[in-house]
């Protein structure tokens, strides 16, 4: 049971030190930079976070979609008739 658990541990602390810690000293570090705002590095982060799934507005048949990364979920709301799961699949991936 410690060998289940023991990876499980250090991939959840890993995201966490991820989130916690390098996030914020990274907004630190931009605030710091000539002519940029709280706003501005605000929308920088949030396009560094959802550029990695932003082919799929690309795809037709995709409605909307959402991005909880602190979980790894994607939910993608898509028209059957455009467009199959495969597809989608291999455009999260």
């Amino acid at each position: 049971m410690f060998k289940k658990i023991l990876p499980l541990n250090l991939i959840i602390s890993l995201r966490m030190f991820g989130l916690f810690i390098v996030l914020p000293v990274l907004s630190i570090y931009a605030l710091n930079m000539p002519n940029s705002s709280h706003t501005m590095v605000g929308i920088i982060i949030g396009l560094v976070i959802f550029a990695k799934h932003s082919d799929l507005h690309e795809i037709e048949g995709v409605v909307e979609w959402y991005i909880n990364d602190t979980e790894s979920l994607v939910i993608v709301k898509y028209d059957e008739l455009l467009t199959d799961e495969e597809r989608l699949r291999e455009a999260i991936r």
